[in-house]
């Protein structure tokens, strides 16, 4: 599976402040058209549809699977001996408010875009919360008699117990509903060809389409690859690769199965390289641009003098750790000085030589708990 993440240009004050005709706008123009549509299939044989509609500020995406073996296996089992099956489906509708789009930390609708080695596509939207219902629906008809035709609908009653509905009107509103945060929806061809989907992005599908390798992309506003992590069955396994929004390298990582196990390389925005083949100083930014914390790395790996920043640039604790080639951290080996916010020197611990006590202060300035280690490693 090939999955892409893409920051969708949908600016958070934006949802609020754009008019509901807007908002429904693009929703639309994420899902390639409005209305009903065949994604899967063809019109003689199975297939999936899509049906989105919208209502005063509530979407509703409604998910029609027809033809499917197992639907139509379970919808003629009502009746097997005396009837035969029509028509069946599963059925899958997600309803949400406008208001219910979740959002990223920099104010852009949370989504992904997930295309497999087969070619097909999903559009997978990440919500605060979400009304879901899933139940099978068919027809069938008497053996003996085509014209006598009786609704199946099956599914969880608002009892959970597995019940069949016939010829019930109301049938729907006795299945059980529940909620959800992810709603996955097949796209169909004209989707992933549309302006929509920018050039760039259709650029990464066709390079990667051949590749071994389950990749993640973000892609940035500014139509720039964001970051590119390497996936082994849904966990990071590989290398992770940050950009700044220039399209140059920021940071390099690698991971084996779903642990962190190096810092490769660091880049600055001028293009300096700060740690390069896992040695040199790993550094981290508050937004404002200063330093919050920087380390001494030898193969990838903590192993030197660690310092911590307040975000108005004072020194918060400085520490010296030894190399551990089994744990990226390294050993906490000695507390070298702790300050409060305003320079003033503070209590550190008695931290050496990988044995002692290590203070953890909260953002007043007070003590909340008092590590202990041993050969470098905390026995709390």
């Amino acid at each position: 599976m090939k999955k892409i993440t893409i920051l969708f240009l949908l600016v958070g004050n934006m949802v609020l402040a754009q008019s509901r005709q807007q908002t429904e706008g693009q929703i639309k123009a994420l899902l390639g058209e409005y209305g009903t549509f065949i994604v899967e299939g063809s019109a003689g044989g199975e297939q999936k549809q899509c049906t989105v509609t919208f209502n005063n500020g509530v979407v509703e995406i409604l998910l029609v699977h027809s033809g499917e073996p197992n639907v139509i296996k379970s919808i003629g089992g009502v009746d097997a001996f005396n009837s035969l099956v029509e028509s069946a489906m599963e059925v899958k509708r997600y309803t949400f408010n406008l208001t219910d789009m979740k959002l990223k930390k920099d104010g852009t609708v949370d989504f992904s875009l997930m295309q497999f080695v087969n070619g097909k596509t999903l559009l997978v939207l990440n919500l605060k919360t979400a009304s879901f219902k899933s139940f099978y629906e068919g027809t069938i008809y008497k053996r003996n008699n085509p014209n006598e035709k009786s609704k199946v609908v099956k599914g969880f009653n608002t009892n959970e117990v597995y019940q069949a509905f016939f010829n019930d009107p109301l049938a729907e509103s006795k299945i059980k509903s529940t909620t959800t945060t992810t709603i996955s929806i097949p796209l169909k061809a004209a989707a992933v060809d549309s302006d929509w989907f920018l050039n760039g992005l259709k650029q990464l599908f066709a390079k990667y389409s051949n590749s071994n390798r389950d990749i993640e992309f973000t892609y940035g506003a500014n139509r720039k690859t964001t970051s590119e992590i390497q996936l082994f069955y849904g966990a990071k396994h590989g290398y992770s690769t940050f950009y700044f929004d220039s399209g140059e390298k920021r940071l390099i990582e690698l991971w084996e199965n779903g642990k962190r196990v190096a810092f490769v390389d660091q880049f600055l925005p001028d293009g300096t390289q700060i740690l390069k083949d896992g040695n040199g100083v790993y550094m981290t930014f508050y937004e404002n641009g200063r330093k919050s914390y920087e380390a001494e790395h030898s193969g990838g790996k903590r192993s030197g003098v660690a310092n911590w920043y307040y975000e108005n640039g004072q020194l918060m604790e400085s520490a010296i750790y030894k190399y551990n080639r089994d744990d990226i951290s390294g050993y906490r080996w000695e507390i070298i000085s702790s300050f409060h916010k305003d320079g003033t020197p503070r209590d550190a611990g008695t931290l050496k030589n990988g044995n002692g006590t290590w203070l953890v202060y909260d953002n007043n300035g007070n003590v909340t708990k008092v590590l202990t280690y041993k050969e470098g490693l905390s026995v709390n």
